[in-house]
């Protein structure tokens, strides 16, 4: 097996030699021919650029009041969508003090959903999860997909 790849590989290597000179003689003689080209293509394409200008200017003139009507119009919805993304990236944090105490809102809600995995509930069914605070009590209550409920300790 290893001998026919061997021998494969200096086939090709072989066919690549032979096959180099006259690629690069193709090469040469194609030069001219497309600089030719290129050189009768230039004039034609100038002209096709110079009659589709005043097409082209007249079309910019056209849309240019739809345009500016159409971010008028966009201004304030993009505004309010930058306002709304800036207060949702906003990091927020809420504490709870109470007595000697200060706890943060996360970490109960955090406790809340760990109550509710340990007893058997699966934490990606959750679609509404409500917590309850009850400082007096040192306790949390929750109730998850307005149906399952539990309590935990702060």
């Amino acid at each position: 097996m290893a001998d026919t790849e061997k021998t494969i590989k200096e086939m090709m290597q072989q066919a690549k030699d032979k096959a180099e000179p006259a690629l690069k003689k193709a090469k040469e003689k194609a030069e001219p021919a497309l600089k030719k080209a290129k050189e009768k293509a230039e004039p034609a394409l100038k002209k096709a650029k110079e009659k589709a200008e005043p097409t082209i200017k007249k079309a910019r003139e056209k849309a240019e009041p739809a345009l500016k009507k159409a971010k008028e119009k966009a201004e304030p919805a993009i505004r309010e969508t930058l306002d709304k993304t800036a207060k949702a990236m906003a990091k927020t944090e809420v504490f709870l003090q109470f007595d000697d105490n200060e706890l943060r809102i996360d970490d109960i809600v955090e406790k809340a959903r760990t109550d509710y995995a340990d007893k058997g509930g699966n934490p990606r069914s959750i679609k509404t999860l409500r917590v309850y605070v009850k400082p007096q009590d040192r306790a949390a209550y929750y109730v998850v997909n307005h149906d399952e409920t539990g309590r935990v300790f702060l």
